[in-house]
């Protein structure tokens, strides 16, 4: 599955694979979530702050986004509400420990499709890719 996913994910806890993760740090974090997405056919890009992951979104058109809202330089709201100015369809999927009610309702008021709250499990997020990969798929399929 050539799915690509950009993630700037700030180290809280996770949960992957049964194991607890707390606080392991943002790079350890997502080396992990990167591995284990690999492992499952998904191809994984990161950026590590939110400037980054608008240039490489511009530059790469991934065909999923996640996201943490908290991310040095740009938060994750900023960075998709920057996007959706000019890109309705990419799926957006917040990765966040922001588990505030009035902070899931922002994400989806900015036009996420999908909003998971740390700590979360490794299977959790691979079913919510993949089916919001699917929906960008049929969103793109030619109508014959």
């Amino acid at each position: 599955m050539g799915i690509t996913i950009f993630s700037g994910l700030q180290g809280e806890a996770a949960v992957v694979g049964g194991q607890h993760f707390p606080n392991e740090g943002e790079a350890n974090l997502v080396l992990i979530i990167r591995n284990t997405l690999t492992s499952q056919g998904f191809n994984v890009r990161t950026a590590m702050d939110g400037e980054e992951g608008l240039r490489k979104f511009y530059a790469e058109k991934p065909d999923v986004l996640v996201a943490d809202v908290m991310m040095p330089k740009m938060d994750g709201f900023t960075m998709v509400r920057q996007i959706r100015q000019t890109d309705q369809q990419t799926p957006v999927l917040f990765l966040t420990a922001r588990s505030a009610i009035d902070d899931v309702v922002e994400g989806f008021e900015l036009g996420a499709n999908d909003y998971l709250k740390k700590p979360f499990g490794m299977m959790e997020l691979i079913v919510r890719l993949r089916s919001l990969a699917g929906r960008r798929l049929v969103q793109t399929a030619p109508v014959p």
